[in-house]
């Protein structure tokens, strides 16, 4: 799977997770704010690491805590806690298939931050907070 590929479907989820939060605000989405809209979708969980095996190799294999991007740090956290159960799962699975397979498994977030959110959902999709 291409990144683009990866970005167009976190984009579709990311759009699916908005369609949500608006229909579960039962009409008064007009009255309610960018900014609590964005809350309550960092507070949504995701279809799967939107990121690549190849990507997910690396993290997990040269895993450093960061202070500077705890969202990162957590993302790393869960695909370690994923690839560690999957590997005691399957402890004769190549690694390769485990790098596969952990990047496809749900997630707690979308790991993004307020602004990327924004820019994802008000600024590609033309709303415009409008």
């Amino acid at each position: 799977m291409d990144k683009y590929s990866i970005f167009y479907k976190r984009k579709r989820a990311l759009d699916a997770a908005y369609k949500r939060i608006i229909k579960a605000s039962k009409g008064i989405a007009k009255h309610i704010s960018r900014k609590t809209i964005i809350a309550l979708m960092q507070e949504q969980s995701a279809p799967r690491f939107y990121i690549t095996p190849e990507t997910a190799r690396l993290y997990i294999n040269k895993y450093c805590k960061r202070k500077g991007n705890s969202l990162k740090a957590a993302m790393v956290e869960d695909l370690i806690a994923n690839f560690n159960r999957l590997k005691a799962e399957n402890p004769d699975a190549p690694k390769a298939w485990l790098y596969e397979v952990v990047v496809e498994q749900p997630a707690k977030s979308f790991y993004m931050s307020d602004h990327r959110i924004e820019e994802v959902i008000f600024n590609y999709s033309g709303r415009n907070g409008k």
